[in-house]
């Protein structure tokens, strides 16, 4: 997967972590995206598991569920 496709997402996940995404339109903006792209990315989001919901009152995607997402490589640790 390309870093900018990582950093793209975690950048995503901060914003819906925040509930500071605002609507459709000014989330794509806030990452300099068309609102297609951001649904694709969303839809990914939803496809890994991702609780995501839009609250059209507060006019901001969240996560229904806690939890934060994950995008790294850890060492499994061997015995001595």
């Amino acid at each position: 997967m390309p870093k900018k496709i990582i950093i793209r997402l975690e950048q995503i996940d901060c914003l819906i972590y925040k509930k500071s995404t605002g609507n459709p339109k000014v989330f794509a903006s806030k990452l300099g995206i068309s609102e297609s792209t951001l649904y694709e990315y969303l839809n990914e989001l939803k496809e890994l598991g991702a609780p995501i919901l839009y609250n059209k009152f507060k006019e901001t995607y969240f996560y229904y569920e806690e939890g934060n997402l994950k995008i790294k490589f850890e060492k499994k640790s061997t015995p001595d």
